[in-house]
């Protein structure tokens, strides 16, 4: 099987196990719980993902991809998957060139969005690692998303009680917004995982001093 036929697969899979291990490392206690709401969570998202794509780049491929929805998530694809054919062929891009350089070349000779971001760089790294398929984008927002909510749990849990952080963790997987905006290939979900990553390695830092939690906050 193609290596990006199998990459979204591996990264739904990636998703279910760091998951389930987070939980078993860190909240032993309230596993089955945990465990269930995580699994949902995350089953969700990755349907709701291949629902947007399917819609975005399937449905409206050969017309107006990326129209139905908010047409970022199209745009990061696209831009991504161009920087990745630059690089191929040794031609640099960076946020200051992709203006001016002759040898860049986007649609209108510029970007698609007229801007380029590192969420674009990093989209073409996931390209050259698995090849093109935007559907690997849309489900590492949905793993990102629902371990952003499992972060959720861990903090509260420090800050407050086991019974304050269900009641958060569960906010934290349904909410309609939330859910939206980790569906569609956006770079929302990553940023909250690595915020929440930081707040509760700050907080947890105080209970359990480790050199491994004085990295992650200076990251």
């Amino acid at each position: 099987m193609p290596l990006y036929i199998l990459a979204p697969i591996l990264i739904a899979l990636f998703g279910l196990m760091a998951g389930v291990f987070l939980i078993f490392l860190f909240a032993s206690e309230d596993f089955n719980f945990l465990s269930i709401f995580y699994m949902t969570g995350l089953g969700l998202r990755i349907f709701l993902s291949f629902l947007f794509y399917f819609i975005s780049f399937v449905f409206y491929s050969d017309t107006r991809p990326g129209y139905l929805l908010p047409m970022d998530g199209w745009l990061y694809s696209e831009q991504g998957w161009q920087i990745c054919k630059l690089a191929e062929k040794a031609i640099a891009v960076t946020k200051e060139n992709f203006l001016f350089n002759p040898n860049i070349y986007f649609i209108g000779h510029k970007a698609l969005s007229g801007n380029i971001t590192s969420y674009d760089f990093f989209a073409s790294h996931v390209y050259s690692i698995f090849d093109y398929n935007p559907l690997s984008l849309f489900f590492i927002g949905s793993v990102a998303s629902a371990l952003a909510a499992l972060f959720v749990y861990f903090i509260a849990k420090e800050l407050f009680s086991k019974n304050v952080a269900r009641i958060a963790v569960i906010f934290a997987f349904f909410w309609p917004s939330f859910i939206l905006w980790s569906t569609q290939n956006l770079k929302e979900p990553m940023i909250i995982l690595f915020v929440a990553i930081l707040l509760w390695s700050i907080f947890y830092i105080r209970k359990f001093p480790s050199p491994l939690f004085l990295i992650l906050p200076s990251i």
